[in-house]
């Protein structure tokens, strides 16, 4: 159970992020919004559509751990996420776009697109991870049956 004062430090975060929301434009089913806070490695921020793309509630994600959310990674692509992880908290770069397949509730894999940045404080330090995931399944789907009908038309 969250105190009366951390609730209270909590709030102008959400409320920040609440505020700046409207000014985006409008946000399709299948994209995402986050914001990783880098010093509690919590989410500060997730939108509501998380939902529908990987079958979490925003609090759901909010209380999942950065090992919780590792966890549920393709064991294929663990490897490029563990790197920007660790480049992360070294305060190096990060690869701005990652391609990986997340767990759904539902027990399936879905393939995400995650474009994120790191944001910096004043003297230099990152201090959040901004992002929004697209889910990409249907593409995927796609492409692997172009692939599939590429490579028939060209074993004639």
């Amino acid at each position: 159970m969250i105190s009366q004062s951390k609730a209270k430090t909590q709030q102008p975060a959400s409320r920040k992020y609440d505020t700046l929301l409207p000014m985006l434009p409008a946000v399709p089913r299948n994209v995402l919004h986050y914001v990783l806070n880098l010093n509690t490695n919590k989410y500060d921020y997730i939108g509501t559509s998380s939902i529908s793309i990987i079958g979490f509630t925003p609090s759901e994600l909010k209380s999942l751990t950065i090992a919780g959310f590792i966890a549920r990674i393709h064991p294929e692509d663990i490897k490029q996420l563990n790197t920007d992880f660790d480049c992360r908290r070294l305060g190096r770069n990060i690869t701005p776009h990652v391609e990986y397949r997340f767990l759904h509730r539902n027990g399936s894999y879905r393939w995400m697109l995650d474009n994120r940045s790191i944001s910096y404080d004043a003297s230099g330090r990152p201090i959040a991870l901004i992002g929004r995931i697209r889910d990409i399944t249907h593409e995927k789907n796609i492409q692997k049956h172009l692939l599939r009908i590429s490579g028939t038309l060209n074993s004639d």
